[in-house]
C-alpha cells in the first residue's frame, strides 16, 4: 500500500474523490483550503490499483497539481489481501513512476561503478603479458 497525496485546487475535490471511489481507494484526509485556494487530499491506495489511480489523477489534473507517492512501512490494522483471488504468478507491483525513478537513480556514475568498469582495463594488459611471456 502507498499513500498518495494530491495538492490541487479546491474545485477538483469532487472529481478526485470520485476517482478514489471508482478504484476502491480509501480517502484518508482532506485538508482545509489554503490562501491560494488549494487543498491537500490523502488517499490510501492498494498495490493493484496504484497505477490506475495515478494514471487517472494525471490525466485529470495534468500539470496543474502535485501528486506525491509516499511509501508506507506499516498499515494498522493490517488489511489482509483476499487469498482466494490471488494469482501465484503475481510479482511485486511497481508503477511506471517508481521504475523511472529507480532507473534514474541507479544510472548515475558512482565511485564503485567507475572502479568496476575501468579498473579491469588497467589490470588486464599486465596480466596478459605475464601469461604470454610464460609460454
Amino acid at each position: 500500500m502507498k499513500l498518495i497525496e494530491v495538492i490541487t485546487d479546491q474545485q477538483n475535490l469532487k472529481s478526485i474523490t470520485g476517482i478514489a471511489k471508482q478504484h476502491s481507494s480509501e480517502i484518508n484526509w482532506v485538508g482545509p483550503p489554503d490562501e491560494q485556494d488549494r487543498q491537500l487530499i490523502r488517499l490510501l491506495v492498494g498495490d493493484k490499483d496504484r497505477q490506475l489511480v495515478l494514471d487517472a489523477l494525471q490525466s485529470f489534473l495534468g500539470q496543474s497539481s502535485r501528486i506525491l507517492v509516499i511509501p508506507l512501512e506499516v498499515v494498522l490494522p493490517r488489511i489482509e489481501p483476499d487469498t482466494s483471488k490471488a494469482d501465484p504468478n503475481d510479482a511485486t507491483i511497481t508503477t511506471r513512476e517508481e521504475l523511472y525513478n529507480n532507473i534514474a537513480k541507479n544510472a548515475l556514475w558512482t565511485p564503485p561503478s567507475f572502479y568496476l568498469c575501468f579498473f579491469p582495463l588497467l589490470v588486464w594488459p599486465s596480466d596478459y603479458w605475464k601469461i604470454m611471456l610464460q609460454w
